[in-house]
């Protein structure tokens, strides 16, 4: 039995996997991460009508994503974790926001690349292009910093079927058309979902919680990382 936390982005989320089961509550209130996710993890628990002490596994996004969404989903993590010596799942945001374009569209959903991207402000952003091939999750675009113009003349240059994530960032007066830069787009959050779909895949390594490092972008052009 799974239990999943997703905070990296503007949504939150909590799921649970009981057998065939998933059991999730999500809610896309900025700046209410913290009020909300202990409340939600009770509320999958009573959904699934089981105990914290059935969960054997866990696991979570560990970015890139918001400094503070981050935190807040991990810190719940390392202390279920902690609490029963909890195997924890750490995933990558920009994966898991593929994994819940491909559940939320299947029907749209063809073998071309997807890119995933999220703001990182100051005129950048963070992106990684992953691709389905009928099983798993495969890494084309490694996942990096760019600034916003790169990442649109990368865009143009591979030809994605889709790009999800905060794509708002992408397009400006000069575009707002998709006239320079024309591919199909979907403003999208992750979900605690997919994240225990990504999860079950046997190419992912369970870890100690102790070992795991969010990976968060700092006020720099460079990619920071957290250790607890």
């Amino acid at each position: 039995m799974m239990l999943a936390v997703e905070t990296a982005t503007a949504a939150c989320s909590v799921a649970l996997s009981s057998g065939d089961n998933t059991f999730f509550r999500y809610s896309k209130e900025p700046r209410s991460h913290s009020e909300k996710i202990l409340g939600m993890v009770k509320d999958v628990l009573e959904d699934a009508k089981v105990s914290f002490s059935m969960i054997d596994r866990l696991a979570v996004t560990i970015g890139p994503g918001s400094f503070t969404g981050l935190r807040v989903g991990f810190s719940v993590i390392q202390g279920l974790a902690f609490a029963r010596d909890l195997p924890v799942v750490p995933l990558c945001t920009l994966e898991v926001l593929a994994a819940t374009y491909r559940r939320t569209h299947i029907e749209k959903m063809g073998d071309g690349l997807v890119i995933s991207l999220l703001n990182a402000r100051m005129g950048q952003c963070a992106l990684g292009g992953f691709r389905w091939d009928g099983n798993f999750w495969s890494n084309e675009i490694a996942v990096c910093l760019l600034a916003i113009d790169t990442a649109k003349r990368l865009i143009h240059d591979r030809e994605p079927e889709m790009v999800v994530g905060d794509v708002d960032v992408l397009f400006d007066e000069d575009d707002i058309n998709g006239d320079n830069y024309a591919y199909n787009n979907l403003e999208l959050c992750p979900h605690a979902i997919d994240v225990i779909i990504l999860a079950d895949d046997p190419n992912k390594r369970m870890q100690n919680i102790g070992n795991i490092e969010l990976r968060y972008l700092r006020e720099s052009n460079a990619w920071s990382k957290y250790k607890r």
